[in-house]
Order: C-alpha cells, then sequence, then structure tokens
C-alpha cells in the first residue's frame, strides 16, 4: 500500500511522495530512477504517475456547462471514428472499450433525450439496429471537443519553454513505452 504525502509547496514542488517498500527515502525493488541528484523509488514514481493520472481525468469531469459526460464523449467519438460506417451495438462496444450494457444506456440517453444518435434498422438482420451520429451530435462533440482543448491551452499556456520541453520529451518516453508494451 502507498503512503502519499502531499507537497504543500508551490510550482515545482516536490508533490507527491510515497513510502517504499524498503522506507522512506530508499528505493524499492525493480531499480530506482534518479531526479535532482537523488533515487527515486519506483513505488514514489507510481505514486506520482497515479496522482497525475486523477488530475488529468479531473479536467475531463463534467462541468455544470459541459455538453457531453465521459461515457457520452467516447461513444460519439467511436462513431465519429467510424467516419460514416453504421456500427451496430457490439461493435460500437468494442471500439469504445466500454461494456454493452454501459453502451446501451448511453446510447439511449443520446438518442432519446439529446437527438445526437440515431438507430436504423439492419437491411440484412432485423433483430441487428446500427448507430449513426447525427448533424447535431456531430456539432456538439466538436463543440465538446473544443472546449477540451481550450482547458489544455490555459494550463500549456502557463509552462516555460523548458517545462514545455521537459512535458514534450516525458510524452515520447510514455507513448514509446506503450508502444513496445502493445506489441
Amino acid at each position: 500500500m502507498m503512503d502519499e504525502r502531499h507537497d504543500q509547496g508551490g510550482k515545482g514542488g516536490s508533490g507527491t511522495r510515497a513510502a517504499t517498500r524498503a522506507g522512506r527515502g530508499r528505493p524499492a525493488a525493480g531499480g530506482p530512477a534518479s531526479t535532482e541528484g537523488r533515487p527515486v523509488a519506483d513505488e514514489e514514481l507510481l505514486a506520482r504517475i497515479f496522482n497525475l493520472g486523477r488530475k488529468i481525468q479531473s479536467l475531463r469531469r463534467p462541468s455544470p456547462e459541459s455538453l457531453l459526460s465521459e461515457s457520452e464523449f467516447i461513444v460519439l467519438s467511436a462513431l465519429q471514428g467510424a467516419g460514416g460506417e453504421l456500427l451496430t451495438m457490439k461493435q460500437l462496444s468494442e471500439r469504445a472499450g466500454m461494456p454493452p450494457s454501459l453502451i446501451s444506456r448511453t446510447v439511449n440517453g443520446l438518442e432519446e433525450r439529446k437527438g445526437y444518435v440515431e438507430r436504423l434498422p439492419s437491411r440484412q438482420d432485423r433483430r441487428q439496429v446500427h448507430i449513426r451520429l447525427t448533424a447535431e451530435g456531430e456539432r456538439t462533440l466538436r463543440k465538446y471537443i473544443k472546449r477540451r482543448i481550450e482547458r489544455l491551452r490555459i494550463l500549456i499556456s502557463q509552462m516555460g519553454d523548458e517545462e514545455r520541453k521537459v512535458v514534450w520529451r516525458s510524452v515520447e518516453i510514455f507513448e514509446a513505452i506503450l508502444e513496445r508494451t502493445q506489441t
């Protein structure tokens, strides 16, 4: 279990620290990284990454003026990514990476309450239904993406050149690692 402590410092502070299996300040098994001349334990790095992920997710949480919930955004994005192709509920579930029950509830809301998607009966199989993004759904998705990008732009605008380079390089490293582990 990670013992998380939060630094009260400002920009550039040490942030979250975690106790390691070996004890505070000593690296855990798996090898240390190094920053600012001191070793960083794996558990400490895991805690920092986990907390960063939570903070990034908080940017996605719907605010009172939000147009879409996260599941609605994922479903609309999957439909948009299909490039006009009609998708069955099963195909939509696979593309969105969401369980069929959640897809069904989300599609119901997007269709009945908001008119962002429509169901069309299959010509080949009367038991199947295809889902399609409506023009209103497309407009709303574009508007939502624009707002999300603007929120990120505000964060990025607060970074200096060196901080931007560090973030850029960190993203490159994570992308490379993810690519290696997904093959």
